[in-house]
């Protein structure tokens, strides 16, 4: 009989080797060869566990995964964006931020659905020199695509002259209701608060970062850049306030976990919907439909469960940013306190500063070969940054909150707004002070061979550790 872990770390290594799947689908085109490579390990699969050879069945379904992800892979594989560029062409895009206007041009982030009838999902940054484009609007015309490299990664560029002919498409009712809801939170923001307030709940609730300044900067020289990225972070304090919040005028626990559900993919998709705020969506409902079903629900389940649902829809999300650093620092809290279980304390705040210390102690240790090979830095005090910002940033996303729900009332949003506006202001001062203390971080990047062997040894040290 098998041990019920056994079962969740095959569900990860299912996960594991679809996502090794979407790599090799990416470079080697061979369709035929993965068809037949998939149909062989089905095969074997079948056979063994007739056998009763469950671990070469077991071994044989996880090359099935791999097959099938490179599969999953090849039908988008070659329609590449680099063969438009510096060409003209017929361009089908979604506005995705809010246009920063400029003398001569405007300029946003947009996502690319189609060039010449060819769909990519790409996004770039549009020069938009008709300065007429609005957020979240969809438009088709000419223009010529361009691209520039920088740390190994290519950064897309789209122009569109002051003569090019705008086709609007209509907004369906979801995109409508998108588009009203989001426009009315940023109003509410700018009335009730100071431009500074203003910039960072927009970053931080909607995910318009582009409204940023140089506040930018002093979050990621301190390492804590993931507080402005919508983020699993972000999704579970919203979840959670309205869950607690609702407690008021609901007493059904039931009627409040499904009102939260709903109200958490419409939040997800106002803000974006990213990998990771899709990942700790589909965590929630897993947990939430566990509950519903008066079943325990594993963590490690739903995590890979969520990064299949994701890489489903679009398999090169695996190959971003947001989504690895997402389901690394996820995973490694999973494993950390799984393999390391933390006792917890008696004092309810020191508890809750214990937790938030071996979170991102877990998490650090996952991530940090990634962010080097990314951004070239190795964070030396995230973890104690940690302890004091996240309380402090969790508290204000609760008087946002209260500053949402009471902004049909002018006096008590103003006033709510001035008290989150302060604390903003108290927020960013600690944080500006913080990044400029020495040694914040070091200046380094790690090779490819330096990260594999890195995660080799982290995994043995896990194995070793959890066999004790």
């Amino acid at each position: 009989m098998r041990k019920p872990d056994c079962g969740r770390l095959l569900n990860l290594f299912l996960f594991i080797s679809f996502c090794l799947g979407i790599i090799l689908g990416s470079y080697l085109p061979y369709f035929l060869v993965f068809v037949i490579l998939f149909f062989i390990a089905f095969a074997l699969a079948f056979y063994f566990y007739r056998k009763g050879r469950l671990l070469a069945s077991d071994i044989s379904i996880l090359i099935i995964f791999l097959f099938l992800g490179a599969l999953w892979t090849l039908p988008s594989s070659g329609q590449k964006i680099d063969q438009f560029i510096n060409r003209s062409g017929t361009v089908t895009l979604k506005v995705i931020s809010l246009p920063r206007e400029g003398a001569l041009r405007n300029s946003f982030m947009a996502k690319i659905k189609e060039i010449n009838g060819l769909p990519l999902g790409t996004k770039v940054k549009v020069m938009d020199y008709t300065k007429s484009m609005g957020y979240l609007n969809t438009y088709a015309f000419k223009a010529k695509l361009t691209a520039r490299s920088y740390g190994g990664k290519k950064f897309y560029r789209l122009w569109v002259k002051s003569a090019a002919r705008l086709k609007e498409f209509p907004l369906s009712v979801w995109g409508k209701l998108m588009k009203k809801s989001s426009l009315y939170i940023l109003d509410v923001f700018k009335k009730n608060c100071t431009p500074e307030a203003h910039r960072f709940l927009s970053a931080v609730f909607l995910g318009r970062r582009e409204l940023l300044g140089p506040e930018k900067d002093f979050f990621v020289n301190t390492g804590l850049s993931h507080l402005l990225a919508i983020s699993g972070l972000h999704i579970g304090l919203t979840a959670l306030i309205l869950f607690f919040m609702l407690g008021f005028f609901i007493s059904s626990f039931r009627a409040r976990l499904l009102i939260s559900l709903l109200f958490l993919y419409f939040y997800t998709f106002l803000s974006g919907a990213s990998p990771s705020t899709l990942r700790a969506a589909i965590m929630y409902s897993t947990f939430a439909l566990g509950f519903f079903a008066k079943r325990r629900v594993d963590i490690l389940n739903s995590l890979s469960l969520a990064g299949f649902i994701i890489l489903l829809f679009e398999p090169h999300s695996l190959f971003s940013i947001g989504f690895q650093l997402s389901f690394l620092s996820v995973l490694g809290i999973i494993l950390g306190f799984k393999v390391f279980p933390i006792k917890s304390a008696s004092n309810l705040p020191l508890n809750y500063l214990k937790q938030i210390f071996f979170c991102s102690l877990f998490v650090t240790l996952f991530i940090t070969p990634l962010v080097s090979y990314y951004f070239g830095r190795i964070h030396i005090f995230n973890m104690f940054y940690n302890i004091i910002f996240i309380p402090f940033f969790t508290f204000i996303l609760g008087v946002n909150f209260l500053l949402l729900v009471f902004s049909f009332f002018p006096f008590v949003a103003q006033s709510l707004g001035a008290v989150v506006s302060g604390l903003i202001s108290w927020f960013n001062t600690l944080i500006r002070a913080s990044s400029f203390i020495k040694f914040s971080f070091i200046s380094y990047t790690f090779r490819l061979w330096v990260i594999a062997i890195y995660y080799l040894f982290l995994t043995g040290i896990l194995v070793y550790f959890s066999a004790l």
